[in-house]
Order: structure tokens, then sequence, then C-alpha cells
């Protein structure tokens, strides 16, 4: 499917629509297996690329994430400067 073809005219408003029906909290979820579905039209190896980026990326989020808190609770609260 490419982006100038007509099925994919009738593929976005579907998928753009559907979006807005979902709660926020599922929204991420859809355009994920949307996004999916979309690559796997051209070529379904694309998956894996997919697949392996989306679980690269969401681990490199949880470390980072998992490194801000712990900075969060080891730094001492520090009086204002001129005061002691």
């Amino acid at each position: 499917m490419l982006f100038n073809s007509p099925k994919y005219m009738v593929f976005l408003p579907i998928v753009i629509f559907i979006y807005y029906c979902l709660p926020k909290r599922f929204r991420y979820i859809w355009l994920l297996a949307v996004s999916y579905y979309f690559y796997m039209q051209w070529s379904p190896l694309h998956v894996l690329l997919l697949f392996s980026t989306t679980a690269i990326t969401y681990l490199c989020g949880r470390i980072i994430d998992g490194i801000r808190v712990r900075e969060k609770e080891s730094t001492v609260p520090r009086l204002p400067e001129g005061r002691h």
C-alpha cells in the first residue's frame, strides 16, 4: 500500500475515525497496530524491523525513566544560597 494509492485513501480516514472513537488510553495501541498492518502490506519482513525498533525504543525509555527516578531519590534538598 502506497501513500498515493486509492487503498490508502480509504485506509487513512478509517484509521483516523476509529482513533477518535477510542478512549485516549487505547489510542496508542490502535496506532501501533495499524502501523504494523501498514508496513506488512509492503513486505511482511518489515514487521521484524518495526518490532525490533519498537522493542529497543521501549526498553531504552524504561532505562532512562529508571535512571531519572534514581537520581530524584538520591538528591538531597539544598538550602538556597546565602542561608546557612
